[in-house]
């Protein structure tokens, strides 16, 4: 497929709509244009955040956050996660043995790795698979304001969760995601004992 821009992905949407009337900016005084100025990055963050994807994949020891523990919590710890974390995958603990909250993690280790969705921005690292999701994504929340319909709006959005599924499901039977380190999370866990019609579209 190659990589495509911003612009390029949103005219993929119309064409998922029915409309072959291609807008040439996000900036573009035409409601399509405007409209996808508005929901394009919301979005992009929604797809990327729904699905380990491997190109938005990150790992990072992160810092504990002083003076900030809840005294009626049960946790010990708080770290900082990065500033363009979507979503924790993992940590070297147990998902039950942490906790996300505004931007930070609470929990019981004394230190702290993870594996995450940071929210990629280089499109040029966005899989074929992904951009067509994005692009059906599109089109289903922008269905009604863009068309109209109902119906296709529904129809966009249930394809859209079928072919996320698909490619859970195709991710867990290649073994694609990468895991982490065995050996260093195995060291930690020992020495620690202890997740919206204006006239033209």
């Amino acid at each position: 497929m190659g990589v495509l821009s911003e612009v390029e992905i949103c005219n993929s949407a119309l064409v998922e709509l029915g409309i072959d009337n291609a807008i040439t900016s996000l900036t573009q005084n035409r409601k399509a244009a405007r409209l996808f100025n508005k929901k394009y990055y919301k979005i992009l963050k929604k797809v990327m955040a729904a699905h380990y994807w491997n190109f938005a994949m990150k790992r990072a020891t992160l810092a504990q956050v002083s003076g900030t523990t809840d005294p009626l919590s049960e946790y010990d710890y708080v770290y900082q996660l990065p500033s363009d974390c979507l979503r924790v995958r993992k940590t070297q603990v147990d998902e039950d043995s942490f906790q996300v909250e505004s931007g930070l993690l609470y929990s019981n280790e004394s230190s702290c790795k993870i594996q995450y969705i940071f929210y990629q921005q280089d499109h040029s690292k966005y899989s074929d698979q992904f951009v067509e999701l994005l692009a059906v994504k599109l089109a289903s929340e922008c269905a009604y304001a863009l068309t109209g319909s109902v119906r296709l709006g529904i129809q966009l959005h249930n394809r859209y969760e079928q072919e996320l599924r698909d490619a859970r499901s195709s991710d867990a039977q290649e073994g694609t995601m990468p895991d982490m380190d065995n050996n260093e999370w195995l060291n930690s866990r020992i020495n620690n004992v202890r997740n919206y019609r204006d006239v033209e579209v």
